[in-house]
């Protein structure tokens, strides 16, 4: 198989250096800390796939 040469054209624009966006936008932290759910309200949310 014969090697595979690059053009001598201008490079593809993908790999010319630039500048990097990640466009993240951050959360910003909840008034009220995180409380996990109760046992009674596990239970309710669960109920009704047990009662089938």
């Amino acid at each position: 198989m014969a090697p595979v040469r690059p053009s001598p054209g201008p490079a593809p624009s993908l790999l010319t250096p630039g500048p990097i966006s990640s466009r993240l936008v951050l959360n910003p932290a909840p008034a009220v800390p995180y409380a996990p759910p109760t046992n009674n309200e596990l239970v309710l949310l669960f109920q009704p796939m047990f009662d089938e």
